[in-house]
């Protein structure tokens, strides 16, 4: 009576299936950390960037639009360079 583990492949074949199994399978973990490491090392790089493009939008200081509308040329958006600038960067 069998263990329901019996195999046509012979078991000279299997260690050395398995230890490449076992290879590739430590390429991926050690793949996995390091994509991780670069996410996290993306989004700590980009973090003030990201913050200059959200006190733009919000008109936070030092972002505050203080033109008057009516004197000065508002016809493009205040700190548009600004926000270029920092949107490249990301």
């Amino acid at each position: 009576m069998g263990t329901g583990f019996e195999s046509d492949v012979p078991k000279s074949q299997l260690l050395p299936a398995i230890k490449v199994y076992i290879g590739l399978m430590n390429i991926l973990y050690f793949l996995c950390r390091r994509l991780h490491l670069v996410s996290q090392l993306y989004d700590e790089s980009t973090k003030p960037f990201r913050e200059a493009v959200q006190k733009i939008e919000a008109g936070e200081p030092p972002y505050v639009d203080n033109r008057n509308p009516e004197d000065d040329d508002v016809s493009e958006p205040a700190f548009l360079e600004e926000a270029l600038r920092a949107l490249e960067s990301i």
